[in-house]
């Protein structure tokens, strides 16, 4: 019988089979034993064709290890570094501004970018069709930039955060060990 103390000494799931070296991490499952010793359980992960054989074995304990695919998650970059990719990702909307509808997209960055500093805001004037513009100014260049404001559902904001996700796990260094 295993007590509460032996329970926290028992080993995370290993990358690689015991017996063979297959490795387990591309698998979504596998077998894991578990045999009680005096000092601390010793776990043994197995991959599914030696598991066959191992669980002749004596052991005390087994069941099967889930494994979760994780995500790549975002590397963490400076607060500069953001700016800069969020400024890459808008000038590219920018200029495909009149070929595609990133209106939401535009409307979102640059308010990322008045957060980040990578925009300075001046105004809110009136459209012509009577709707809003924010007008920002590029504080390198002094440019004014005109962006319609304009009413999102939560999904076009889900889109906007997975487009400004996608981009910064693009533009992050490959190298880069430091995560969220």
């Amino acid at each position: 019988m295993i007590d509460k103390e032996q329970i926290l000494f028992i080993e995370r799931p290993k990358a690689k089979c015991v017996e063979c070296d297959a490795a387990l991490d591309e698998l979504n499952h596998h077998p894991t034993r578990l045999r009680v010793r005096e000092t601390s359980p010793e776990r043994a992960d197995f991959c599914h064709d030696c598991w066959e054989f191992a669980k002749e074995d004596a052991y005390d304990s087994f069941w099967v290890t889930r494994r979760v695919k994780k995500e790549k998650r975002i590397p963490k970059l400076s607060r500069r570094e953001k700016a800069v990719a969020v400024r890459a990702l808008f000038e590219s909307l920018w200029d495909r501004r009149d070929e595609e509808d990133v209106e939401a997209h535009l409307y979102f960055l640059s308010h990322l970018l008045l957060r980040w500093g990578g925009l300075k805001w001046v105004q809110n004037k009136t459209a012509p069709d009577g709707g809003e513009i924010v007008v920002f100014e590029n504080p390198s260049t002094g440019d004014a930039i005109d962006i319609r404001a304009v009413d999102t559902s939560s999904e076009a904001i889900a889109e906007v955060k997975t487009r400004i996700e996608n981009f910064l796990r693009e533009y992050a260094p490959e190298n880069d060990t430091a995560l969220d």
